[in-house]
C-alpha cells in the first residue's frame, strides 16, 4: 500500500481490503502501540535473576551459620574433655617435696662448682 491509497482499498483500486489485510494492519498497529511490553519482559527476567541470586545467597549464609554453630559446639566439647583429662593428670603428677629438695640441692651444688671454677 502506498501513502496515497486509502486504508480500506487494496492495490487493485476500489476493492475493499480483505480480512487478512485488515488483521495484519491491526496486529502491526497493536504491536507498535504495545512495544514497551517487550522491554518489560526483559526487565522482569533480570529482576527474577537478581531475586534468585539473593535467595541463593541467603540460603548459603544460613547453611554456613548452622555449620559454624555445629563446629563451635564440637570444639567446645573437645576442649572441655581435653582440659578435664589434662587437669586430672596434672593433679596426679605433682612432684613430691623430696624431689624438690633434691633439685634445690643439685642447683646449689652446680652453683658452688661454677664459683669454684671461676676462682681458678
Amino acid at each position: 500500500m502506498s501513502s496515497a491509497e486509502p486504508s480500506g482499498a487494496n492495490a487493485q483500486g476500489d476493492k475493499p481490503a480483505t480480512f487478512w489485510q485488515r488483521f495484519k494492519s491491526t496486529v502491526a498497529r497493536t504491536e507498535s502501540e504495545l512495544s514497551f511490553i517487550k522491554g518489560l519482559s526483559i526487565i522482569s527476567i533480570v529482576g527474577t535473576l537478581i531475586a534468585a541470586y539473593f535467595q541463593n545467597l541467603s540460603a548459603y549464609q544460613d547453611k554456613v551459620t548452622t555449620q559454624a554453630k555445629d563446629d563451635l559446639t564440637a570444639a567446645t566439647q573437645a576442649f572441655t574433655e581435653a582440659s578435664t583429662v589434662l587437669s586430672t593428670a596434672a593433679l596426679r603428677l605433682r612432684p613430691c617435696p623430696q624431689v624438690r629438695c633434691l633439685d634445690r640441692r643439685q642447683v646449689a651444688h652446680q652453683q658452688d662448682r661454677g664459683r669454684a671454677l671461676q676462682t681458678l
